[in-house]
């Protein structure tokens, strides 16, 4: 597959400076500008030169000079900063160095000044010449009297195939003329007469992101997509996600300096016998080898191609399987994008959107052989059909897919080992702190934060590399700053706050300290406390859990998630009936009053120790104080309860729960109310007698009945 040479391309960048533009809007022209430097010194090195002019500055210079070689006059205040020349550091100085000023701008003398330059360096047909402009069009602007002058400069543009691309700061996003300043209409009608590209910017990142030039990329594969041996249509491949890296370090001698024709160093390489290092061995004399076991098998050039598997350049179709079967870590791996030919969109474009739709339709993948080039190796590609119908895009994304030999199954530990599934409580606080920290707002729109994350190693290479070149010093490293991006955003979470201190409760999450402790003694109080046959571990216990860890020598700082009852069910948790309860009481009052009398009803009756007593002790005392704050007729149904317990649990001695909650005193008595006699607060509740109870069957008075 031949490929065509990348041309050279040429640029001139126009930047407002004037008090109009602003420090906010001149700090996202120059970050940005700066970003589309560094992005074509390591893409584009020798394929690239620029050129740099300031509009709206205090001082006039440029090339524009008359018949006696004087400046020209009307085009004040537009100053050449750096010519056109290959792309390098001085450019990256230049826009640094660029600071708001007082005059207004004119954007027509910038505009001369600017195609002067690309006209003065030589124009070529062969290569992508224009001008990149970068203003917030606010400076003041009359069109009817400069209308000669635009017709001019479209004209000049249009004949010398330059490109006009407009980097609108805070242009208008409304379709309304009557919206738009002078300025920003004249350089919108240029634009588009001129069949240059206009793209507005608000903020530093989106400008980032238009700073990444649109082409077309190199295409990976032009070929048969074979289906069947009498079905193929013709497609080609670009990449879909491409990993960013450095460019390689190079070794130079010290204080060579940093000149493209300074001097270089070479590394030379022999080979020496380990037996007599100072004997040398040819290059023709050696051979390669595979370490087989403990052996160096050797392997010859013959040997060595026979091995290969080298395939013949195709993609052929193996068959297709349901999305579900494929697992997800099996598509961690970079994408690529497989479209219709562009040579010959018809018939290949149908034929390839139809099969697309049918995958989608289906919900199936398929499974490709894929040989990118003659001689590779084959390899397995997951086809997943992808569709735009906004764009009008049918195509595939290519995921290579691993084969059985890649394939390295683990005997992976469970989580909850041990202990019981999740809670419906716990798995109800996980969901709302996911949606809590969700970075999707109302109306379904990313985040604008997260919508374009730069690599911070690029970032920081950039920012290093010009601190270095530019001889800034600082003490502190600048990665810092670059990894601010990947932090998480306070005010995502900002809105989880709540959730994220019911979680804690819900799971018991706590950072405890482990301490070294004396084997014997530990094993000694674990056999007391449950025989574990005789393993020597130790407990920690972390509210109302007990964990085990095994004996460590040095100390450490370990995160547990504790059971809700010691190991019991987790749903007799307190921290768990806790958190259920307070969403219920948000809900419904009674309803949450009832499940929690049943909750302090299991813990009481199931109880064998003290342990759940206390836990229902806790939650009754919750309870009251709930009640206690309610607005309605809350403290009624408490005292309720507070009769239905005395009367089950006073007289039962079995059970220590009622003991439990009278030696609180004040703090769990019935609750006082307005109409109620204050004596009756701490008066027990008397069981019905016999006659008590026929005399409601009846449905008669006590009076009545005898």
């Amino acid at each position: 597959e031949k490929r065509m040479a990348r041309a050279m391309e040429t640029r001139v960048l126009l930047v407002d400076i004037s008090a109009s533009m602003g420090a906010v809007d001149l700090n996202i022209a120059k970050t940005a500008l700066m970003s589309l430097v560094q992005q074509k010194m390591i893409q584009m090195p020798t394929k690239t030169k620029m050129g740099l002019v300031m509009m709206g500055s205090n001082d006039t210079k440029h090339e524009m000079t008359d018949d006696k070689d004087e400046p020209l006059d009307g085009y004040d205040n537009v100053v050449m900063v750096k010519s056109i020349e290959q792309t390098d550091l001085l450019i990256l100085d230049g826009i640094n160095t660029l600071a708001v000023q007082e005059p207004e701008c004119d954007y027509l003398a910038g505009l001369m000044c600017a195609v002067d330059m690309l006209k003065r360096h030589g124009l070529k047909i062969t290569q992508d010449q224009g001008v990149v402009i970068v203003t917030n069009g606010k400076s003041s602007f009359n069109a009817a009297d400069d209308q000669d002058v635009i017709d001019v400069l479209q004209h000049q543009i249009c004949n010398l195939g330059l490109k006009l691309t407009l980097f609108g700061i805070n242009f208008s996003s409304s379709d309304n003329q009557s919206d738009w300043s002078a300025a920003e209409i004249m350089l919108r009608m240029l634009v588009r007469n001129t069949g240059g590209e206009l793209k507005m910017v608000c903020n530093e990142r989106e400008f980032r992101a238009h700073a990444v030039k649109s082409v077309n990329p190199t295409s990976l594969f032009r070929g048969d997509f074979e289906l069947t041996p009498d079905l193929k249509i013709k497609v080609w491949a670009y990449p879909a996600t491409k990993i960013a890296t450095l460019p390689p370090l190079k070794k130079r001698p010290k204080g060579s300096g940093g000149s493209a024709d300074g001097t270089k160093a070479l590394m030379e390489r022999k080979h020496v016998l380990v037996e007599d290092p100072d004997e040398e061995v040819k290059p023709e004399d050696t051979t390669q080898a595979f370490k087989y076991g403990r052996t160096h098998v050797p392997f010859g050039e013959e040997d060595l191609a026979q091995m290969k598997m080298a395939g013949i350049k195709a993609m052929t179709v193996l068959g297709s399987v349901p999305r579900k079967r494929i697992l997800q870590h099996y598509l961690m791996s970079t994408a690529d994008i497989v479209v219709q030919d562009r040579d010959q969109p018809q018939p290949s474009g149908k034929m390839l959107s139809a099969i697309v739709q049918g995958l989608s339709d289906q919900e199936q993948v398929l499974i490709v052989n894929w040989v990118k080039r003659n001689g590779s190796p084959p390899k397995l590609y997951g086809f997943f059909p992808y569709i735009s119908k906004d764009e009008g895009i049918y195509a595939f994304h290519a995921c290579q897919m691993p084969f059985s030999d890649d394939i390295r199954p683990q005997n992976l530990p469970k989580l909850n080992k041990g202990s019981k599934e999740l809670t419906a409580g716990e798995i109800d606080m996980a969901r709302q702190i996911v949606e809590g920290a969700s970075l999707v707002d109302a109306c379904g729109k990313l985040l604008q934060q997260f919508s374009t994350l730069p690599n911070p190693t690029i970032q920081n290479f950039h920012q290093t590399i010009v601190n270095k070149a530019m001889k800034v010093h600082t003490n502190t490293g600048c990665s810092k700053d670059i990894l601010k991006p990947l932090q998480p955003s306070k005010n995502v979470w900002a809105k989880s706050e709540e959730q994220a201190s019911q979680a804690k409760e819900v799971f018991h999450v706590e950072w405890i300290k482990t301490e070294k402790k004396d084997v014997d003694t530990v094993a000694a109080v674990d056999r007391a406390d449950h025989d574990d046959g005789g393993q020597a571990v130790k407990r920690q216990r972390i509210g109302d859990n007990v964990v085990k860890e095994e004996d460590k020598e040095d100390e450490s700082l370990d995160l547990r998630i504790g059971n809700m009852a010691g190991g019991g069910d987790n749903l007799h948790g307190t921290s768990d009936a806790l958190a259920v309860f307070e969403r219920s009481w948000r809900e419904d009052s009674e309803t949450a009053i009832t499940e929690m009398r049943v909750r302090i009803e299991e813990l009481v009756d199931k109880s064998t120790d003290d342990r759940p007593l206390l836990k229902a002790v806790d939650l009754f005392a919750k309870l009251r104080q709930r009640c206690d704050d309610g607005k309605l007729d809350e403290p009624e149904q408490f005292n309720k309860v507070w009769d239905e317990f005395d009367v089950k649990y006073r007289n039962n001695s079995a059970i220590a729960f009622w003991v439990k909650v009278l030696a609180k005193g004040d703090q769990l008595e019935r609750l006082r109310i307005d109409d109620e006699d204050p004596q009756t607060l701490s008066q027990p509740a008397v069981a019905p007698t016999a006659a008590d109870t026929a005399g409601d069957d009846l449905g008669v008075d006590d009076d009545e009945f005898d």
